[in-house]
């Protein structure tokens, strides 16, 4: 085997890893909507790595196959776990109806029954072995009728994904958006690689090859932006209700986020207020003497007393 045959071998196993973690940083939020599919999509994603990995470790080409087939076990309903997630993230469960999901789960069923190649060609009509590459094999198929429905089905649950996500960053703000455009970036990570390979730019399936490096864009949103914290979600969402001005800064007293009502009291787009030091940001509505007293409180809030418009006042926390 060469260098790079146990490199992506080794990717894979990474992309898998990385997926089973965080499927259990998942499950611990299981009273959530949204934990039990994106549980059930990272397992999935974690079972289609390993499975890569064994297809690349094996040298026949029935053994590559059959491997390949037991993939699809993960890779046919894959589409659609990611649209039941979106669905519960945004909040619409409303449109798990029987109705719905039932003719929908027919589509990758079927895939799982076809591959198996018990109607001959529905699924792949022939499949050689590629050695383009030194020291790596792998299959190239000739892809039979049932192959672009089930392309066809996949990406329009993914489309249907991003519009949701992409919604859901555009009516949101704050650490809402930020979290849905994360999601949005781990999305797109792997289907670029899957772009690549539907279209033959690269004859290796690349796809899971891709899963590590979205599964880190994820652990960082999670670090960064509390990705999965629903909690946290829900705050900002009524902390945004709130008639009275709530800003939120840092230990060096830098603003970090603010409300609405905050952009309505100082008249000022939000990108003008983030980032500034709060001194500056209240320069007309606190005197110094307020603000070096917030300033020694360190953890705390203090609340501007003059009102900055008939509406209300302003209150600062760490």
């Amino acid at each position: 085997m060469s260098l790079a045959h146990h490199l992506l071998i080794a990717l894979l196993l990474l992309g898998a890893g990385v997926s089973i973690w965080l499927a259990a940083v998942a499950w611990r939020r299981h009273p959530e909507r949204w934990a039990l599919p994106f549980t059930i999509l990272t397992l999935a994603l974690a079972y289609w790595s390993l499975g890569a990995a064994v297809e690349l470790s094996v040298p026949r080409l029935e053994d590559k196959i059959f491997s390949l087939n037991l993939q699809y076990v993960a890779i046919a309903p894959v589409p659609l776990i990611l649209w039941w997630f979106a669905v519960a993230y945004t909040n619409r469960t409303h449109w798990l109806r029987w109705y719905v999901v039932l003719p929908a789960a027919l589509i990758p069923l079927t895939t799982m029954i076809l591959v198996w190649n018990v109607w001959e060609g529905a699924w792949r009509e022939d499949a050689v072995l590629d050695t383009t590459i030194t020291g790596i094999s792998w299959i190239n198929p000739t892809e039979g009728f049932w192959f672009p429905v089930q392309i066809g089905f996949a990406y329009l649950c993914i489309a249907t994904m991003l519009v949701l996500l992409s919604y859901e960053a555009w009516r949101t703000n704050g650490m809402r958006r930020r979290q849905a455009m994360v999601l949005i970036a781990a999305v797109f990570i792997p289907m670029s690689g899957n772009i690549l390979t539907i279209t033959g730019v690269v004859g290796l399936d690349i796809t899971p090859l891709f899963f590590s490096l979205s599964g880190i864009v994820m652990a960082w949103g999670l670090v960064r932006y509390r990705l999965f914290d629903v909690g946290l979600t829900a705050r900002q969402l009524l902390i945004n209700s709130m008639a009275d001005g709530m800003i939120a800064i840092n230990r060096h007293n830098i603003v970090v986020d603010v409300n609405e009502a905050v952009v309505k009291l100082l008249q000022l787009p939000r990108k003008d207020i983030l980032g500034k030091p709060l001194r500056a940001v209240l320069a007309e509505q606190i005197s110094k003497e307020q603000y070096e007293a917030f300033r020694r409180a360190g953890q705390g809030s203090c609340t501007c007393t003059r009102p900055l418009a008939p509406s209300g006042t302003m209150c600062a926390s760490r």
